[in-house]
């Protein structure tokens, strides 16, 4: 897939932007963030309908979880539906019914540190998705790196229950650590390693798979979207990660962002997300 592909959602921006006030980068991503219970294309396709959405449900969900009914003639905002073509949500102004607990206003879950368990699961979940894990003594200046072969090695996954069976899995791809770090630390380099991969900074032209080959990339524009993509799947986790220092200077000062491609970061966000999940095979 080259970066001369039209992206959808990128195409979506460029559309929204002949029609109306530029859109505003950095409130997309903060809308990604706070609404976590969506997947984080559905979250982007919210924001451009509809910019300044509190909160987005469907008719069901609003009427399940909050006991509140959608308004007659509502506009319904158009997302993606698993496995079906699109579904459909409805801002929060647009119901009525019981007020809403002061804990659904919070913008932040609830903060939660990383546990070796935690990484095990993650690893694993890496190895299934054809992802190795190695740890490396590097020096002051680098903290992770991620490689790419065209020769595949094989992954040897162990069973997950006394039950189940060993699996031995085509990699390559190898997502590289420095030894030593804390487990919140390699959480969130993994992170960062694996958007590269999938927002196809590696991937040599023509090599079969899902994921893109992009070119001409600057090394700003890699380092954007690799730290941008860490930033939204640690904050949607409720995570603290370094990728706040990069990225202050641009979400909250007055550098501008570079150009990026928020559809190619938004997959891969959705794709490292199912591989934290356990889904992504």
């Amino acid at each position: 897939m080259s970066q001369t592909m039209s992206y959808e959602l990128d195409r979506l921006f460029e559309r929204a932007r002949d029609n109306r006030e530029p859109l505003d980068e950095k409130a997309l991503f903060r809308i990604i963030v706070r609404f976590r219970h969506m997947a984080p294309f559905n979250a982007a396709l919210v924001y451009i309908q509809k910019p300044g959405t509190q909160f987005a449900a469907s008719a069901e969900e609003w009427e399940r979880r909050f006991h509140r009914t959608v308004k007659p003639n509502a506009q319904p905002i158009v997302i993606l539906r698993p496995f079906g073509p699109v579904d459909f949500v409805y801002d929060l102004g647009d119901t009525e019914g019981e007020p809403l607990p002061d804990a659904f206003y919070s913008a932040d879950p609830p903060p939660q540190g990383i546990a070796e368990a935690d990484l095990d699961r993650l690893r694993r979940h890496m190895a299934l998705a054809g992802i190795g894990y190695e740890e490396r003594a590097y020096g002051s200046l680098q903290s992770a790196a991620v490689r790419f072969r065209e020769d595949c090695r094989i992954l040897h996954v162990p069973a997950a229950t006394p039950q189940g069976k060993d699996k031995q899995i085509e990699s390559h791809v190898t997502v590289i650590v420095k030894t030593g770090l804390n487990p919140t630390a390699i959480f969130t380099a993994i992170l960062h390693e694996l958007a590269h991969y999938y927002c196809g900074h590696l991937i040599p032209p023509d090599f079969p798979g899902n994921v893109p080959h992009r070119d001409g990339l600057s090394e700003i524009q890699q380092e954007f979207e690799a730290e941008g993509c860490a930033w939204l799947i640690a904050h949607r986790l409720g995570i603290d990660c370094c990728s706040e220092a990069y990225l202050a200077d641009y979400l909250d000062g007055d550098r501008q962002i570079p150009p990026v491609s928020k559809d190619a970061m938004l997959r891969a966000v959705g794709q490292i997300e199912r591989i934290i999940r356990g889904t992504l095979r």
